[in-house]
């Protein structure tokens, strides 16, 4: 995600944006306001927040389950484990590229699947490599093969509906505010809250103008790789064999019958007050080096293979996360609020908005339990998953209001939500055109503007949009195969 700090670029994560135009961007549909106090890339203090929770990461490793401390130990509850062998299987045609870059079609069957979702970010210019392909480019039910060729290496996931339990229940965010039609704010309060909860930045590269000032839509984003304004959501199928967790515990499935996993906890070494890798002793081992045994990994240009690649490359990502890469001495940018224990951390947790004072808890104060957020998974080197779409965050996350259909029943450029892309939308995004460059006093509507080649609501949106037109593309499955619905 940083130029300087080319492994982050895997987890072009975690999901966010909005659609202004019928609606005060102070209120919700029903009226209701939605002020949501939240540190938001408007306000430069961010960058501090996030270093504080940088650093805060290091102490999760030595924090105690909840089940030993259930006042303020990690809650493990929150990590989720993927469908047990005979929940599957799904078959369907998706889409391959041949020997001469052609996409040609392919029959699939996935015998555990698994609904996922990742942030990423726009590529403007496709990548130089023949196997790099920008997200946006992919056609429905691509496949996309994690390898060391292009820049997203092991894309990191959560799984459907994770992400909107967290919001749910955890933050209590209403999310009839980040609904597409809640205004310019809803889109740029989704980005706010959803990359902070897969512990993503909102840039990792300094965000000024030309003579120094703070500037939310800097420019220099090429040059990092990343900016807030130019994320949005996947989502894809897999088949579990293709994931795993980025974490001590690395097993995604529940307890077998024959198989321990302990659900993806990770063992306490109960004399040395820490967090370890499982031993031969343990009861999830077996089913810990079977997980191992196909594992393909990159950090940087380092590949690392098998069961113990797989821990030479975990404790890469630890140490760098933390340390930040000794060639960038560039703190918070070059560091990454990492746990190692398959879980997020939301570095904005305890930002007090009311007095806009940053967290920074002495290391005798336990850590807040919603610093903890989603279940992460990586994407295997070598291994397929299918792409299914590219949503705006507020698609995603805001719950639908009138007749507006589900995410999974839109598309990218369906502005008003209602499965079609017509001249309602081109109204909306005429509506919202941007005549000038955008500030912090300025906003533009993120929701509008399609393919987020720069901050500015313009005519690649448009080009965008009359690509587009018609009606949406269904959810590829039945919904008894396969139901992206959430409880």
């Amino acid at each position: 995600m940083t130029m300087d700090m080319p492994y982050l670029k895997a987890i072009s994560t975690p999901l966010l944006a909005a659609t202004l135009i019928t609606v005060s961007a102070a209120a919700a549909q029903d009226g209701e306001d939605c002020d949501l106090n939240i540190l938001d890339p408007f306000n430069p203090k961010w960058v501090e927040q996030y270093g504080v929770a940088c650093n805060n990461a290091r102490r999760v490793s030595t924090t105690p389950p909840a089940g030993l401390d259930p006042e303020n130990g990690i809650p493990f509850e929150r990590l989720k484990t993927m469908p047990v062998a005979g929940q599957g299987p799904i078959t369907f045609t998706a889409k391959t590229y041949d020997a001469n870059g052609n996409l040609i079609p392919k029959t699939v069957t996935l015998p555990d699947p698994v609904i996922i979702v990742s942030w990423v970010f726009t590529t403007d210019v496709p990548p130089s490599t023949v196997c790099g392909r920008p997200w946006q480019s992919f056609k429905m039910l691509q496949e996309y093969v994690a390898n060391d060729c292009d820049g997203a290496l092991n894309s990191w996931f959560t799984m459907n509906c994770d992400a909107i339990e967290y919001i749910d229940d955890v933050k209590n965010i209403d999310r009839a505010c980040l609904n597409m039609n809640a205004g310019g704010q809803g889109c740029d309060d989704t980005i706010a809250i959803g990359l902070p909860t897969v512990g993503v930045p909102f840039a990792f590269g300094q965000m000024q103008d030309s003579k120094g000032a703070y500037d939310p839509y800097f420019d220099a984003a090429s040059d990092y790789d990343f900016a807030w304004w130019e994320e949005f959501v996947i989502v894809a199928v897999a088949d579990r064999s293709s994931l795993i967790r980025p974490s001590l515990n690395p097993t995604v499935a529940p307890n077998t019958k024959d198989r321990i996993t302990d659900n993806g906890e990770p063992v306490w070494d109960v004399v040395n007050q820490r967090y370890r890798r499982p031993n031969k002793t343990d009861a999830i081992y077996p089913a810990v080096k079977e997980k191992l045994e196909n594992f393909v990994g990159w950090f940087g240009d380092d590949e690392f293979r098998g069961f113990n690649g797989y821990w030479e490359w975990q404790a890469l990502w630890q140490e760098r996360s933390w340390n930040g890469t000794p060639a960038t001495p560039n703190p918070p940018y070059n560091q990454f609020p990492y746990s190692g224990l398959g879980l997020t951390l939301d570095w904005t947790t305890n930002y007090d908005a009311e007095t806009d004072t940053v967290w920074a808890p002495n290391e005798s104060d336990p850590l807040p339990r919603d610093f903890y957020a989603l279940s992460e998974f990586i994407h295997i080197g070598q291994t397929p998953i299918y792409f299914i779409g590219g949503f705006e965050g507020s698609q995603y996350f805001g719950s639908p209001e009138g007749n507006q259909v589900h995410w999974y029943d839109s598309c990218e450029a369906d502005l008003n939500m209602d499965g079609q892309v017509d001249g309602a939308d081109l109204s909306i995004l005429l509506d919202n055109w941007d005549t000038e460059e955008p500030t912090s006093e300025n906003p533009t509507n993120l929701c509008v503007n399609i393919g987020k080649i720069s901050p500015r609501v313009g005519g690649a949106a448009l080009v965008e949009l009359l690509n587009n037109w018609g009606d949406c593309t269904s959810w590829p499955f039945s919904h008894d195969e396969l139901s992206p619905a959430c409880p």
